[in-house]
């Protein structure tokens, strides 16, 4: 038995040295993960022991989404390092969703609550809370990547085909099932073991470059009014979002399509956050 283990074990191990090689992501990445854990350190020392006032419950529910969007990020990076990236992309799906929603909240187009199915002035249904927040959610999301957006058409057809293509995943684990496309075919022998591909690995690191650039444009948030991060501090956050706008650019040229400079529009039309931004 232990043997049968040891194939699969042994594969993901390969495919996580293969992962390993795509120095520039693993950079970039390996970054933003050290200077998110850093700034949290930061907030809890310089902001949160020295504000003065109580921290709104706006401000504390963002941060809520922040952390939980930065920990999901975190379990598809190590779930894709041992092999199972189109798994690791349904994890990175709901973190795009909950990012846009964040950010239209602190932009004031939404709030927390109505994203909970809350309608302000009225008293919890538990019945329509569901479609409540559903209905909140259809108009949020038609304002930040849908046609009320003020987006071009190119990003808009560029944003709804990546999202189709992480839905197939999320809904019915399309991508996943057709790693054995071959073996229905009767072509191939039935695969459990993580197989190396480069497809696969670009997918994964592709949306994961995306939602991480995300996660970070929305970092300055963290900081309230009266207080804000010391000296420094900005200088890094304006070098990784670089960073983040560089690779999605090198993605349009490498791959001769839109996409890339797609998203990037995206980000900074609906993520519009620099170092001076607070709640």
């Amino acid at each position: 038995m232990y043997l049968c283990v040891e194939l699969v074990t042994s594969a993901e191990a390969e495919f996580e040295q293969y992962l390993a090689q795509f120095k520039g992501h693993q950079a970039l990445t390996g970054t933003f993960n050290c200077f998110f854990l850093r700034t949290v350190e930061r907030f809890n020392l310089d902001i949160v022991a020295n504000v003065k006032a109580p921290v709104s419950s706006h401000h504390a529910l963002f941060m809520e989404q922040l952390v939980s969007a930065f920990q999901s990020l975190r379990a598809a990076e190590v779930t894709a390092m041992r092999g199972y990236t189109f798994q690791a992309t349904t994890i990175l799906r709901n973190v795009y969703d909950n990012c846009v929603f964040a950010s239209a909240a602190v932009q004031n187009m939404t709030d927390f609550e109505r994203l909970a199915g809350v309608v302000p002035g009225e008293p919890f249904d538990v019945a329509k809370f569901k479609s409540h927040r559903k209905k909140e959610e259809r108009r949020v999301r038609d304002l930040m990547d849908g046609k009320g957006s003020g987006l071009s058409t190119q990003t808009l057809n560029d944003l709804r085909l990546l999202g189709d293509n992480y839905d197939s995943e999320v809904h019915g684990s399309r991508l996943t099932l057709s790693q054995n496309m071959g073996w229905l075919k009767g072509q191939e022998s039935l695969s459990v073991v993580p197989t190396l591909t480069e497809d696969r690995v670009a997918i994964f690191m592709n949306r994961h470059t995306e939602v991480c650039w995300l996660v970070h444009r929305m970092m300055p948030l963290m900081q309230v009014d009266t207080l804000r991060f010391q000296t420094g501090w900005g200088s890094e956050w304006s070098s990784i979002d670089d960073g983040f706008d560089h690779m999605l650019a090198e993605f349009t040229r490498q791959l001769k399509k839109t996409v890339g400079d797609s998203f990037r529009e995206f980000v900074k039309a609906k993520f519009p956050f620099d170092i001076k931004s607070h709640l």
